[in-house]
């Protein structure tokens, strides 16, 4: 499976993303809203691409959440990268309604990925209820699988808190890395074709998604330096920003992939500077003088 986007790849269709938005940790950066009304808590799609940064074995032992929904930590949807690197899905309402951990660990820091993840507790079928896809392919190998029982409610799409950086039903648990195009589909059940597409090369790029977003929809994409929660779906649903500024846009894209600093490899320059790590979503290095604790930054 593709996992790296070739710098200026684009569709047959020549749609283009033109920035993402940097999370820092550092900053404590999320984004989210609360609704006024609700939508429907059976049916939805969530589609978004990322791009990793420290990875979560790299930092304390602590999940890292990407994605988010709910009031507390016993009601909660939450999309998040395990201690171990696994992606991992649930609804929580003091106890699993959905959970899908994968077995696939996500470790590529240099990639872009794109998920989408429907919820459609209506189905018939228990397996079709959740279904999580990577770069357009279905995940199908889990570690943990629970499925919603039939016309189950969800949290996402009730009156509570959503939103994209941190553990939104906690407030802690800060994602590091780059999120773009954000779309979030209220009453549903979409795949991945309506996000993204093949290119003659066989790797998954992306395709402008023309449909409607229902009630509590939005799309954020970062457009506007100015107001990086803007929905541009037309729905007004714009999600509050905190520990995002203007220097938060970036260029680094699913079809401009940008280079980054590794955050794994951590290799002397000389005798006398050595790598301490890396800052910034991989755009800095920390390093330090022999016997110095102090450090400093190259980037």
């Amino acid at each position: 499976m593709p996992l790296i986007i070739p710098s200026n790849s684009q569709s047959s269709t020549g749609y283009s993303i033109d920035q993402s938005i940097r999370f820092n940790p550092s900053d404590s950066p999320y984004m989210q809203r609360t609704y006024g009304a609700g939508g429907n808590v059976d049916k939805w799609s969530l589609s978004f691409w990322f791009k990793r940064g420290r990875l979560t074995t790299q930092v304390a032992s602590d999940e890292m959440h990407i994605f988010g929904s709910g009031a507390n930590t016993n009601n909660t949807f939450d999309i998040q990268f395990t201690q171990t690197d696994q992606i991992q899905i649930w609804d929580y309402q003091s106890a699993y309604v959905t959970r899908l951990q994968t077995n696939r660990l996500f470790r590529d820091t240099s990639a872009w990925y794109h998920l989408v993840f429907v919820f459609d507790s209506g189905n018939a079928i228990s397996t079709e209820r959740s279904k999580l896809y990577i770069n357009g392919v279905r995940e199908t190998s889990f570690a943990s699988e629970v499925y919603p029982s039939q016309n189950a409610d969800g949290i996402v799409g009730s009156n509570v808190n959503i939103g994209f950086g941190r553990y939104i039903s906690y407030g802690s648990k800060y994602f590091e890395g780059y999120l773009a195009e954000m779309n979030y589909v209220n009453g549903l059940a979409l795949d991945p074709s309506s996000f993204g597409e093949y290119n003659d090369s066989g790797i998954w790029i992306p395709k402008e998604y023309s449909g409607s977003y229902g009630t509590g929809g939005f799309f954020v994409d970062g457009r506007d330096s100015a107001d990086l929660g803007d929905d541009e779906s037309g729905n007004g649903n714009d999600l509050t920003t905190s520990g995002l500024a203007a220097h938060d846009q970036v260029f680094d894209t699913p079809v401009n992939n940008f280079c980054v600093l590794n955050p794994i490899s951590k290799p002397s320059y000389d005798s006398g500077v050595t790598v301490r790590g890396v800052s910034g979503v991989n755009l800095s290095s920390i390093s330090k003088p022999s016997g110095n604790t102090n450090g400093f930054a190259f980037g």
